[in-house]
């Protein structure tokens, strides 16, 4: 068992373009304070400058990471959840750190029972698994949500390189809700990088159909 303090986090999970990214980030105990002094903080406090300047940091002082991106199509077939379960599985399987941090997957009633069914997939695993809200509060937490961010960012740079601005990809945003109508305005379907079973884009199909 590799000793070490693997911290979980996810960017894009909310918005209605592009992927959803997964990040894991195994940090040596003696490594978590200098994340912290070193500004890791969660994504969302965190500038895009700066969480691209810190994404070499982290990486430097890992022992270990990896991300993993699950497509619109995937998240439209599945509960988030249960696909973010079985990339952490694999995680786990792959590098055996010894804890394991995770922002919360689900409502914290719930999570007793979901951190009792990864650890029934994992019997030969005898680490510490701990979810709870707030997680990110972790360095080693936070860390893996920059990582997520800074990917997540460069697949929505990608993809408005190449079909024009729709902001960031947030029901939110205007700009987004501009885009996606004078998409499906133009076209009568969506790209594979929307997530078609959003609401965003249910209601937007059904004012098409009564005009």
């Amino acid at each position: 068992m590799l000793d070490c303090i693997a911290g979980v986090d996810e960017a894009g999970r909310g918005p209605v373009i592009g992927p959803m990214v997964l990040a894991i980030v195994g940090v040596a105990p003696k490594d978590v304070a200098g994340l912290r002094v070193a500004g890791v903080r969660d994504s969302k406090r965190l500038t895009r400058v700066r969480r691209a300047s810190l994404m070499d940091r982290i990486t430097e002082r890992a022992r270990f990471w990896d991300v993993f991106f699950f497509l619109p199509a995937a998240m439209d077939r599945a509960s988030l959840t249960v696909l973010t379960v079985d990339v952490l599985v694999a995680w786990i399987d792959r590098y055996r750190p010894a804890t394991v941090l995770v922002d919360a997957l689900t409502a914290p009633a719930a999570i007793p029972a979901l951190v009792g069914s990864i650890r029934r997939r994992l019997p030969d695993w005898t680490g510490r698994l701990r979810m709870w809200p707030a997680a990110e509060r972790h360095p080693a937490v936070a860390a893996a949500s920059v990582v997520a961010k800074v990917f997540r960012d460069e697949a929505v740079r990608w993809l408005r390189d190449r079909y024009g601005d729709f902001g960031w990809g947030y029901p939110s945003e205007a700009r987004t809700r501009q885009f996606l109508e004078e998409w499906y305005r133009r076209y009568g379907r969506w790209p594979v990088w929307v997530r078609t079973k959003w609401q965003t884009c249910r209601r937007m199909e059904g004012a098409g159909d009564t005009r």
